[in-house]
């Protein structure tokens, strides 16, 4: 208590806010799923939580629970990164902001191109569609590299002032603005890799 004002620790905030997020994200895709005849014979129903005991169920989720890991490689390195730079005085506050940063146009990269392809790749998991799908993963990553690199060369460039717009006032300077303006740009350059590992996770599962 301060005068009488109770003091939140902004990480419990930040835990709610981000709780509260997520049900209000359940909610939207409730009512849009009602409202939308697209996904008329989509139900979110609490009784389906009870088909986890099912063989087909049980089967899909040790394949996502390999690709989630598999997926969380990069989150893992991240983070043996972040300890490593936390040795460095304000490395790691830098690399953390532009791992953050990056990831935004980056996850939208991801998401846009894996999202149509998913189905696509599913309908050529056959050995007899082998060629097919190779051909497919070949146009996709072909269609990864020019995204990227396309990306790359705006927000490289736009990398200081966009940094500087965003995050720089108080104790976060033109030093802070320069160091994480750096590293933002290593992390966009590096999106091709990014995005086709994302690729080739959903085709080998």
């Amino acid at each position: 208590h301060v005068s009488g004002v109770v003091s939140v620790r902004p990480e419990i905030v930040i835990a709610v806010g981000t709780t509260i997020g997520a049900v209000l994200q359940c909610a939207f895709l409730k009512i849009a799923a009602g409202m939308d005849k697209t996904f008329h014979h989509v139900a979110f129903e609490v009784s389906s939580l009870f088909a986890v005991q099912s063989r087909a169920v049980k089967s899909v989720a040790r394949n996502l629970g390999k690709a989630c890991l598999t997926s969380g490689v990069m989150q893992i390195a991240s983070t043996c990164d972040l300890f490593t730079a936390s040795f460095i005085p304000t490395v790691a506050a830098g690399l953390g902001y532009a791992t953050l940063l990056a990831m935004t146009p980056l996850g939208i990269l991801s998401t846009a191109l894996i999202t149509p392809l998913a189905p696509l790749f599913s309908l050529n998991k056959h050995p007899a569609n082998r060629a097919a799908l190779q051909t497919l993963v070949g146009a996709a990553v072909k269609v990864t590299f020019t995204a990227t690199t396309f990306a790359a060369a705006i927000l490289i460039p736009l990398a200081s002032p966009l940094i500087s717009f965003v995050f720089q006032r108080n104790a976060f300077d033109a030093n802070a603005t320069a160091l994480v303006s750096a590293m933002f740009a290593v992390f966009v350059a590096g999106g091709f890799f990014f995005v086709t590992r994302e690729i080739l996770v959903r085709v080998f599962y």
